[in-house]
């Protein structure tokens, strides 16, 4: 286990695992109730009969429909059912305590029960979007390796309880090998024609989550199988041949050497938590939707990513940037070793470029234009010219170029020639200028970004639009939670039963603009407008003193919640309505504090 983890919970998730798998799925009794013998073989029966071959199909929540399954259902099959609810949900960061407590609650609603306390924490690792997006495929591996280990527990019996649960973890981690990369079960032949039973035909998070769990020393705190290969592409240059050829849990460990090895990383550093590790691989939590912008940047060579303000455009095309750059440079393994001594200022500033566009700023600005000098008129080099030079003469590494608000400018007439050369790398074109040649290299990446409120993509020539690929940024529930996270440093939010209401609200008050026929997904409100929620939570704690600071109820009366609304939220919806008249505004502006307001 890496000593130098910073997650306050680590502790507490590894034994609570170590209880699951000894006193739970080997001795059969309860760790979330003091029930003993509950996971009888009627009882696996029961959740197997409920949960996996009566699944209710239809468009009804995960939550619905688990409660149709289990409705007359014993209490042993529902207490069974809440501990897999409990083991998909406890060592994620990013489901809060007092959610992971009300799943089990809510499965044995009706009941009477006692939760035993330590056993709902903060959690270890992200899970990742599959995680809860994909939320019945992944209890559903869950429930089945539960069913089946209690099949065989017998059979993992050892002399010693830690022999037991020795066994019990070495089959639960062979079998989410045996998920992810195939790998053959070396042993529990007993159980090797179970396996293509419990396994699904999909990736995901519980696979990574189990095989930390189960040997923490062995798997990396890496829960998403994204971040898996972002690290392993980072870290490329320090695989061998032998090793590009195994899969990445033995890659990632071969990494870990070879980096524990360079100044300033010893060798229980965490991925996460080593302030220079971490940015070099880790950029962004939005890890899906930057994978594909990633690919596309590398593909197309432009991109523009559009949408309505507060969405995070302009941040997550700055790590764009700083990650393309980086990964080519970090093709010499040997430069890494100079990053982490010497930093990254000058070898990302040096080859990304920002340009905020507005009206005023044109061709002679970006491509070439004359200009008056001392009385008399030259020639001269714009921005993007002088830029495409820079990268021309470095061809083995990467530059990148960010046009901020693009909406603000006539595109076509401020890239000119360049609208071609975009599209045609490498072609040499003479400029009307100055006699001046321009070549867009292959190696120079541009990122644009636009406020679609402002202006739509459909009023952009098409032959322009097809020489970017488009992203939509609108509103991200994820990016609200990760940016609160982020913000909340004292960890005053944290844990807040209003948080998850709060969550759920302004994801329902952006569905409402999204669905209103005056308005629409160009109109959602950023989540970076709502995540100011961590500054005035704040300061409510500054001017009740320390004794409030997690008694502040965000949706109490004149509370957080309802200044963000007055003094963000509603100016921005009323100057949306700006054009309508003063009732209909009123009307509609009351319809969305109501979503906002939600119990």
């Amino acid at each position: 286990m890496n000593s130098s983890m910073k997650e306050p919970n680590l502790t507490l998730v590894h034994d609570n695992f170590e209880r699951f798998v000894y006193d739970f799925l080997f001795l059969g009794n309860s760790i979330l109730t003091k029930d003993k013998n509950i996971a009888t073989s009627e009882a696996v029966a029961e959740v197997f009969e409920c949960f996996v071959k009566n699944y209710i199909e239809g468009a009804e929540s995960f939550e619905a429909k688990q409660k149709a399954q289990f409705a007359g259902a014993s209490y042993n099959a529902k207490l069974l059912f809440a501990h897999a609810l409990w083991l998909w949900s406890f060592a994620v960061s990013d489901i809060s305590p007092a959610k992971k407590r009300s799943y089990v609650e809510e499965i044995l609603d009706g009941e009477s029960f006692d939760l035993l306390p330590d056993l709902f924490s903060g959690g270890i690792g992200s899970g990742g979007l599959h995680h809860t997006q994909k939320k019945f495929e992944e209890i559903l591996f869950v429930v089945k390796l539960i069913l089946y280990t209690r099949k065989h527990h017998q059979q993992f019996q050892g002399k010693e309880r830690q022999n037991t649960s020795y066994n019990i973890r070495d089959w639960i981690a062979d079998v989410c090998l045996y998920a992810i990369y195939k790998v053959p079960l070396v042993a529990h032949e007993f159980a090797h024609q179970d396996v293509d039973q419990i396994v699904l035909n999909e990736q995901l998070a519980m696979s990574n989550i189990l095989m930390h769990l189960a040997w923490p020393n062995r798997h990396e705190r890496i829960f998403s199988a994204k971040h898996k290969r972002d690290l392993v592409a980072t870290f490329d240059s320090f695989l061998t041949k032998g090793y590009r050829a195994l899969d990445r849990e033995k890659q990632i460990k071969c990494i870990r050497g070879a980096l524990s090895q360079l100044p300033g990383v010893d060798e229980d550093f965490d991925f996460y938590t080593h302030p220079v590790i971490r940015q070099l691989w880790y950029p962004i939590k939005d890890s899906d939707n930057f994978y594909s912008q990633e690919q596309a940047l590398q593909y197309k060579g432009a991109i523009i990513l559009y949408g309505p303000p507060g969405t995070g455009k302009t941040h997550n095309a700055k790590l764009l940037a700083r990650k393309l750059v980086l990964q080519k440079f970090f093709q010499d393994k040997d430069k890494i070793r100079s990053y982490l001594t010497e930093g990254e200022n000058e070898i990302v500033n040096s080859r990304i470029q920002r340009r905020q566009l507005h009206p005023r700023y044109g061709y002679e600005d970006f491509i070439a234009g004359i200009h008056l000098k001392d009385g008399n008129t030259i020639a001269q080099k714009g921005d993007f010219l002088k830029f495409c030079e820079t990268a021309v003469a470095d061809p083995d590494q990467n530059y990148v170029l960010i046009l901020d608000e693009i909406n603000r400018v006539d595109l076509s007439q401020l890239l000119g020639e360049a609208f071609s050369a975009l599209e045609n790398r490498g072609e040499t074109i003479d400029l009307p200028i100055g006699g001046f040649l321009l070549t867009v290299p292959k190696n120079l990446y541009v990122i644009g970004t636009m406020n679609e409120i402002d202006f739509s993509v459909e009023n952009i020539d098409f032959a322009l639009r097809r020489r970017f690929h488009w992203f939509f940024y609108g509103f991200d529930p994820d990016a609200l939670q990760n940016i609160i996270e982020e913000k909340d440093e004292n960890n005053h939010l944290k844990g807040n039963k209003d948080l998850d209401r709060f969550l759920r609200n302004v994801a329902q008050l952006n569905q409402g603009i999204t669905d209103h026929p005056e308005l629409g997904k160009q109109y959602q409100i950023g989540h970076t407008f709502f995540a100011e929620i961590v500054d005035i939570y704040y300061r409510y704690h500054e001017l009740e003193g320390k004794k409030r600071k997690m008694k502040t109820p965000l949706f109490g009366e004149n509370g957080p919640a309802k200044t963000l609304w007055e003094i963000s939220i509603a100016p921005i919806i009323s100057a949306f309505l700006g054009n309508h008249d003063s009732q209909h505004r009123e009307e509609t502006i009351s319809h969305f504090y109501t979503l906002y307001l939600a119990d």
